[in-house]
């Protein structure tokens, strides 16, 4: 090895192209996934005036607008969001399941009576101005 080292020549400076080692740059190291868009995407709400709290409410109302078309939701007033994982009808787990990431660290505790309460009572605050 002493041997091959002692044959072997340092590259000339201009062979280098101004660089202080014969070694790649190292690549940015980053956080994020290659592709992954979610700054991106933080940068688009944030552009459009939402932020985390009023994009959670606007998906809260979605999911409130569906489950109000469920017959006899009433029924379910009890039942923790959260629950709906594991129990529940299959149309109520299913639009939790569609929700559920967006939903579930902030109304994940909530009864779906909570909900509709807040909803109706949204409704009728606004049918009165």
């Amino acid at each position: 090895m002493e041997a091959t080292l002692a044959r072997a020549t340092a590259p000339a400076a201009d062979a280098l192209g101004g660089l202080k080692s014969p070694m790649p740059p190292m690549p940015p190291a980053s956080d994020l996934r290659p592709g992954d868009t979610r700054r991106l995407a933080a940068a688009a709400a944030a552009a459009a005036g939402l932020d985390e709290s009023s994009t959670l409410s606007d998906s809260a109302t979605r999911l409130l607008e569906e489950l109000i078309r469920i017959p006899g939701i009433e029924r379910f007033g009890g039942t923790r969001l959260r629950d709906l994982d594991r129990s529940g009808p299959r149309s109520l787990r299913v639009l939790w399941g569609a929700a559920r990431e967006e939903l579930s660290s902030r109304y994940g505790e909530v009864t779906i009576g909570t909900l509709l309460d807040a909803y109706t009572k949204g409704e009728q605050d606004t049918a009165g101005r």
